[in-house]
């Protein structure tokens, strides 16, 4: 009876192992895309905020955004920190959307070689 039984715990670590591996590898491919998306949040953010206050019109009391001087302060800034964006601008508003794309290394092995990451974030000029 013993016999039959040899080397059955040997397949039950094997697999308690490979399980293990399995969960931290994907808690830091998880870790990875949050980081990155915690950077292009603040980056965006500051960005919008940045064109959002290139405003015009203070003294006849139609405040509105300069689009070209938003624009070029908004490149310059994300330039500043290697990144590209999209930018909307209205009259009294700016949205920045910045868009990364985070190799994996453990998510490889099932036929993910990447994951991209967008962020939008927008700032409303009021008046006050």
């Amino acid at each position: 009876m013993v016999a039959k039984e040899r080397g059955s715990i040997s397949g039950l670590v094997v697999c308690l192992v490979a399980a293990c591996m399995a969960v931290v590898g994907l808690s830091l491919e998880s870790g990875r895309v949050v980081h990155a998306y915690g950077e292009l949040a603040s980056l965006s953010a500051s960005a919008a905020r940045i064109g959002g206050q290139e405003i015009s019109g203070i003294q006849d009391g139609s405040i509105y955004i300069d689009r070209p001087r938003a624009l070029e302060a908004m490149r310059r800034y994300l330039q500043v920190h290697r990144e590209n964006g999209e930018f909307q601008i209205g009259t009294t508003s700016v949205s920045v959307t910045l868009h990364r794309t985070v190799g994996t290394g453990f998510l490889r092995i099932l036929g993910i070689s990447s994951r991209t990451v967008s962020v939008t974030r927008s700032v409303i000029v009021q008046k006050g």
